[in-house]
């Protein structure tokens, strides 16, 4: 039911990179799709990159998140870290299988789809009710950018999520839609939910996935 809600005969219709990578050096207009704009898509747009040479791979770690979990003044933004390991497996499977849908829990019994589009170094989210109306006009509750700067130097790979929605996601959503979605990708034994979506949507079962999600949630 939810592939035949999402048309995946033709294939999803992508929104444009060109059109909305281009919306980082303009910013978005709040009056459509909320408060908050993406974040630039160079990592020395945002922090010295310089000075982190000589910072262990730990301590940037620590940088990084301490900046987006404490001393971000916006609940608009979430940050997290892979390493180059977790990078090795997430960048050719979401190459591979792009677009997928995650629940976002709102409460008991209550949940919101959000249907993802990778387009490496980028990752857009929209409301899958948003999706099934505008299709690729349909404007993202947020982006991910991943930042690939220090992979080289430090095997770390930063990413941040933009939150374009802030009525429709709150941080702590944002946050956990981003662990889940990495882990998805990355994780060989998850990946495979994935897989069928794309590439063998007769066994792909929403059930099952969303019911390994929820074993998986109540462990942490």
């Amino acid at each position: 039911m939810l592939l035949q809600c999402l048309g995946r005969k033709p294939p999803l219709q992508l929104h444009s990179l060109a059109a909305w990578s281009a919306l980082y050096t303009r910013g978005f207009a709040t009056n459509h799709i909320g408060t908050s704009s993406a974040s630039p898509s160079k990592l020395d747009e945002i922090m010295k990159v310089d000075a982190l040479i000589d910072k262990t791979p730990e301590e940037v770690q620590d940088i990084w998140t301490n900046y987006h979990d404490v001393l971000e003044k916006t609940d608009q933004r979430a940050g997290t870290v892979l390493h180059r390991s977790n990078w090795t497996n997430f960048e050719p499977t979401a190459n591979s299988a792009p677009n997928f849908v995650l629940p976002v829990t709102k409460g008991p019994g209550k949940s919101l789809n959000m249907l993802l589009q990778c387009q490496l170094p980028f990752v857009l989210f929209t409301q899958l009710e948003d999706y099934k109306q505008m299709k690729e006009y349909a404007p993202p509750a947020m982006i991910v950018t991943h930042y690939t700067e220090l992979i080289k130097s430090h095997d770390l790979i930063l990413a941040r999520a933009d939150i374009l929605q802030p009525h429709m996601l709150t941080k702590p959503e944002a946050s956990s839609l981003l662990r889940t979605f990495h882990l998805m990708y990355s994780d060989p034994g998850r990946f495979i939910h994935v897989h069928r979506f794309n590439h063998d949507p007769d066994n792909f079962r929403w059930e099952e996935m969303v019911a390994e999600l929820g074993a998986e949630r109540l462990k942490d």
